[in-house]
């Protein structure tokens, strides 16, 4: 009811701390008739009642409380998401309000078994009191402390004609696909995890997609967020990562969430693995932008044509900046020629193995120098023999070069006398 909801937004400010994203509301058409429910679909709402039904006079109403394990405590929203998640459809929230803006709006004449339902007992325009439709004009829910759980005839009661609000449809938008897809693989990974300890946020993110197989290179949530391509809020899809700053003002991602579609996400926080959505507005307000890592047919991306742009660009914009020194110093950009090389690939989410020009060169693709693409690294010697590796620049197109040199971070042509005199080798890690 109304009354768990000021608990749980003071839960979200706890966890996240300073963050507090709003996100736009994006609400569905109405459906205007509602098509015969598939036999997944079917299958699963049938679950759901079962696992409700079940829990008849095995849980007490509480607002205080979300308690997963016997014996049960629930408000009518916790109730709901408890049962949907024991068969792996996650509404993400047990706030009525957010739950009322997921799926699919469907008029009261077209409901089906595991339609949610909305009722706002205050009058004030937004819902109290959630329910599970279970057919033949009844639903099941958690209906106060002096019934618990109950079913109930949707006329049966003045309260539930005169303060009904909408229905909505969540199966099957928050279903698995069929086959089950690589992001839904991703997702159900993630959603394994929630309320288990939290991992350092970028390792949470690597851990999740290497149980697919898929390798994640950043060290950072700036870097995460330079990987893959960055979509928009309105194309996102299940697996992508969704970023947010510390601050409704600030422009530099601290933190990442695997979007699970619906706008529901996967966050880490201090206080464990939550599930969360985008609609909450501490999120809204710190929405910086997301990234994709997983292709259409649902295979690793393949980042190159747009990364290689990326990392010539963040290159070429720091002509001009910087200083030449032995330290690895990413806030002064004090770097040796390795160093810098080093520090723009990391930016754009790749993390090359050493600040050494020897022993980056060792690593990637070797390129001839005919085929050079923006964002190939060039390796080269200092003694006119081109053996000795001892520096390194990144290739720009063009037959242009950004490196770090003496005079700082230059942009130059490669068919220069010492360029060409000391070339060695180049390296496509894209």
């Amino acid at each position: 009811m109304r009354n768990i909801i000021s608990s749980i937004t003071l839960a979200v400010f706890i966890t996240l701390g300073s963050f507090s994203l709003p996100v736009t509301t994006m609400a569905a058409e109405p459906a205007s008739a509602a098509a015969p429910a598939s036999e997944g679909v079917e299958e699963k709402a049938d679950q759901l009642i079962a696992t409700a039904k079940d829990l008849i006079g095995q849980a007490t109403y509480s607002t205080s409380e979300y308690k997963k394990t016997a014996p049960y405590q629930f408000s009518c929203a916790t109730f709901l998401n408890f049962i949907f998640a024991k068969h792996d459809v996650h509404l993400g929230t047990y706030n009525e309000d957010y739950m009322m803006q997921q799926g699919m709006e469907v008029s009261k004449q077209e409901l089906q078994k595991g339609d949610l339902l909305f009722f706002d007992g205050n009058d004030n325009g937004k819902p109290d009191h959630v329910g599970m439709y279970i057919g033949n004009q009844q639903m099941i829910h958690m209906a106060d402390a002096q019934h618990d759980i109950m079913i109930s005839d949707i006329n049966g009661k003045s309260y539930y004609t005169d303060h009904y609000m909408s229905a909505r449809r969540v199966l099957p938008a928050l279903m698995d696909e069929s086959p089950v897809s690589t992001a839904d693989q991703v997702v159900n990974n993630a959603y394994d995890s929630l309320d288990t300890e939290t991992a350092e946020n970028v390792k949470f993110i690597k851990e999740i997609y290497s149980k697919e197989q898929i390798s994640v290179n950043a060290s950072s949530v700036n870097s995460l967020m330079n990987s893959g391509s960055s979509v928009s809020k309105q194309e996102l899809q299940k697996g992508d990562l969704v970023f947010f700053g510390a601050s409704s003002t600030s422009n530099t991602p601290s933190i990442a969430a695997i979007y699970g579609g619906e706008h529901r996400m996967i966050v880490p926080t201090s206080n464990g693995v939550k599930s969360r959505v985008l609609f909450v507005p501490w999120y809204e307000d710190r929405y910086l932008g997301a990234t994709r890592l997983l292709s259409k047919d649902k295979k690793v991306q393949s980042i190159s044509t747009k990364k290689d742009k990326r990392i010539a660009q963040t290159a070429a914009d720091l002509v001009g900046a910087g200083s030449y020194g032995y330290d690895y110093a990413p806030s002064s950009l004090t770097f040796t020629p390795a160093g810098f090389t080093h520090y723009v690939y990391a930016e754009n989410g790749i993390e090359l193995s050493s600040t050494m020009a020897a022993n980056q060169a060792t690593e990637g693709n070797v390129i001839s120098k005919d085929n050079l693409q923006a964002g190939d690294l060039l390796y080269f010697s200092l003694d006119g023999e081109g053996k000795d590796i001892r520096h390194a620049a990144i290739y720009v197109g063009d037959n242009q070069m950004v490196h770090m040199t003496k005079e700082g971070i230059v942009k130059e042509s490669i068919t220069t006398p010492w360029a060409q005199a000391n070339f060695a080798t180049a390296r496509r890690h894209l």
